[in-house]
């Protein structure tokens, strides 16, 4: 007997592979839209799990948590799949990074809010995802100094909630 459930679950792991491709794709253009005259650079790190902090400006994604419910009549499945993207960014004095982080935090929460659908469900053929919500909230962290000059880090909670077939 082969195993083939009816309902796949979204997988978490193909949808961080999503996240990380929207910011690939969507970051430069959206800091250039938003300040066209500050030159921003593109992320030079972008990973899964927390960076190490090699290279400036620098972003992570990691999973949290995620808790799938089946309805009752086992017809579709709900989840809420929590994952934190972090970002940090260095420069010479504490004003201008901190100003800093406030602009590539501007540009992180625009890609996230306007990816679509299609964007977070890209290459993931486990179901028929029939509805998806996402909320994004952010907190700034406190600014530290290393060899590269001034740090400040800011790390975000983007919720994304399923309903799949």
């Amino acid at each position: 007997m082969v195993y083939s459930p009816r309902l796949k679950e979204v997988s978490d792991h193909l949808i961080i592979e999503n996240v990380l491709a929207i910011v690939q794709r969507d970051m430069k253009p959206a800091l250039d839209y938003f300040y066209p005259a500050d030159s921003l650079p593109d992320f030079a790190e972008r990973m899964i799990g927390r960076f190490f902090k090699q290279t400036y400006p620098s972003f992570a994604v990691e999973p949290n948590r995620n808790g799938p419910e089946q309805a009752a009549d086992g017809s579709f499945i709900e989840a809420a799949l929590r994952i934190y993207p972090f970002l940090s960014v260095v420069d010479a004095d504490p004003p201008t990074v901190e100003k800093k982080a406030m602009k590539y935090t501007r540009a992180l929460v625009s890609i996230l809010r306007n990816a679509s659908v299609a964007d977070y469900t890209a290459n993931i053929t486990s179901g028929v995802v029939f509805s998806l919500t996402w909320e994004v909230s952010y907190e700034y962290g406190l600014i530290g100094k290393n060899a590269q000059g001034w740090e400040k880090p800011v790390s975000f909670e983007l919720l994304l909630k399923f309903n799949e077939r």
